[in-house]
C-alpha cells in the first residue's frame, strides 16, 4: 500500500507540472489522536482514501492522464484492500 502511495504521488506531481493542469486539494485534513492503529482501523482508513480518490477521479474526468493515474490507483489500492480484508 505505501509503495502504491508513493508512486501515485510521484506521478501525480509530475503530471500536473508537466501539463500546467491546475490541481488543487480542498479536503486536506490531518488529525492527530490516540486511536489505536489495529486492523480494522487501517482498513476503514484505507477505504475512506480509496472512496476519496474515487471522487477526485470524477472531478478530473477530462484530464485523461489524471484520470487514468487515479483509475490504476484505486484498482491497485482496491487489489491490496481485498486481499487484507480476505486474509486478516
Amino acid at each position: 500500500v505505501y509503495e502504491t502511495l508513493r508512486d501515485f504521488a510521484d506521478s501525480l506531481v509530475e503530471i500536473v507540472l508537466g501539463s500546467g493542469t491546475e490541481f488543487k486539494v480542498t479536503s486536506k485534513n490531518y488529525m492527530l489522536s490516540d486511536e489505536i492503529f489495529n486492523l480494522d482501523n487501517a482498513l476503514r482508513k484505507l477505504r475512506n482514501y480509496i472512496d476519496e480518490l474515487s471522487k477526485l477521479a470524477e472531478q478530473f474526468q477530462s484530464k485523461i492522464a489524471l484520470n487514468n493515474l487515479m483509475s490504476d490507483t484505486i484498482e491497485k489500492l482496491e487489489g491490496e484492500y481485498g486481499l487484507i480484508l480476505r486474509f486478516k
